[in-house]
């Protein structure tokens, strides 16, 4: 699964996820909630990300609609 696979490189280089979030958070990246999605945007947004973003357009690996949502609800 290219999530798992997302996340092993996470784990690589800060440790866990929670180190990716602590190491976010210092650099100021706000999380998905302060921007103002909610959760029942995550499936519209992936979809729309997917049709008209353009590195969805260029990326090597065409991601399913069901890998961007899981993306978004993990962020």
């Amino acid at each position: 699964m290219r999530i798992a696979w997302i996340l092993d490189q996470i784990a690589a280089e800060l440790g866990d996820l929670q180190a990716f979030r602590d190491w976010s958070a210092g650099h100021g990246l706000p999380r998905r909630a302060a921007l103002g999605v909610a959760p029942e945007d995550h499936a519209v947004l992936a979809q729309e990300a997917r049709l008209s973003s353009s590195c969805c357009k260029v990326n090597p690996v065409d991601l399913p609609l069901s890998d961007l949502t899981r993306i978004l609800q993990s962020a």
